[in-house]
């Protein structure tokens, strides 16, 4: 349960302005509605080892980066 005080900092912390994270890293909170993914690394290491799409499991940087450097080989 969330007590008063911690009630009343939250609500003077809360943004839904994420760029004010940059202009500010440790003084807002930013909640995401982000999408739940079914997704583990073992999936991901199936994907790219039998050479599948994986885009909609990770960003295409992050797919990049992994195969740049060999990674889950």
């Amino acid at each position: 349960m969330i007590n008063g005080i911690l009630k009343n900092w939250m609500k003077k912390h809360i943004t839904k302005n994420y760029y004010l994270l940059h202009d500010n890293p440790s003084g807002y909170i930013f909640f995401s509605q982000t999408p739940k993914i079914d997704i583990s690394s073992t999936k991901i290491r199936y994907f790219l080892k039998n050479k599948f799409p994986c885009s909609h499991l990770l960003p295409i940087p992050v797919i990049n980066y992994i195969r740049k450097h060999h990674l889950y080989n």
